[in-house]
């Protein structure tokens, strides 16, 4: 699969969807970041395969780096992730939506992909290979144009809305994460830990789904799935670790501890 991400100042958000990819068992991750970026990322990607876009020296996604994703990355994935960390330069807007009306893997659209598509009110239903949009709150807020407080008086009803309006499956992150497909199917996952409000866990749950799909699952089955096992890692985190001081970077290294919990679970309620 491959993850496109990553800015100047944010070129953590990159790693960490990678990473979240790899420790949900996506094989082979290509992070494919602007080549300003790029040795920054590139050290920290020891199990990941670091590529540089675009223009030499360039800090963000641009024209050239969407026609070497065409040409050489996507061509060879299952899946993509898209946006985390990915910074709000204009060049990258127009990049962006060019890249999107072109897809041809499922795709995961988080963070600044989000916010970018929101400020152009791209259409979703034009791109041609299957969404899944996983916004907090406030992105949310920006997608439907609504205020956030509106947003979280009827989460599961405006993202059961919002998914079958504009054809996506929608995570739409917090408390009693709500996952929607545009089927009408709905999903309302009741863990909650404080390991997970912190920075940098949203780029993890992207890299999770984006395994996910990667893996074969639909977009709706996907996201499901990589709510409950990244829910299921902090809420490890916070038992290990305590109530404060959890990073990202824990809840990626219980990635592969919670998938096998859940996966005996379920073979246990199977047996049974």
């Amino acid at each position: 699969m491959v993850v496109i991400a990553g800015a100047v100042g944010t070129a953590g958000a990159a790693v960490l969807a990678g990473r979240g990819a790899a420790r949900a068992g996506a094989g082979l991750v290509r992070v494919c970041v602007p080549d300003g970026v790029f040795p920054a990322v590139g050290a920290l990607c020891l199990e990941l395969m670091a590529h540089p876009l675009g223009e030499s020296g360039t800090s963000w996604l641009d024209a050239a780096g969407v026609a070497a994703l065409r040409q050489i990355h996507l061509p060879v994935a299952d899946a993509a992730v898209i946006g985390p960390g990915l910074g709000r330069a204009p060049a990258t807007q127009a990049a962006l939506l060019e890249l999107l009306t072109s897809l041809t893997v499922p795709t995961v659209v988080d963070a600044d992909a989000l916010n970018l598509a929101a400020a152009a009110r791209f259409d979703w239903r034009s791109c041609p290979a299957p969404l899944v949009l996983t916004p907090h709150p406030a992105e949310m807020a920006r997608l439907a144009g609504l205020s956030t407080a509106e947003v979280q008086a009827d989460r599961a009803g405006l993202a059961a809305r919002f998914a079958a309006d504009h054809r996506v499956t929608l995570v739409l992150k917090g408390a009693e994460t709500v996952v929607a497909a545009p089927d009408g199917r709905l999903h309302v996952d009741r863990h909650q830990t404080v390991a997970l409000a912190t920075g940098g866990t949203g780029d993890v749950l992207s890299g999770v789904c984006g395994a996910m799909l990667a893996a074969g699952l639909d977009g709706f089955d996907a996201a499901v799935a990589a709510v409950t096992i990244h829910a299921e890692a902090g809420c490890l985190v916070e038992a290990e670790r305590g109530r404060a001081g959890a990073v990202a970077g824990d809840v990626v290294e219980m990635l592969p501890t919670a998938q096998e919990r859940l996966r005996r679970a379920l073979e246990r309620r199977a047996r049974g």
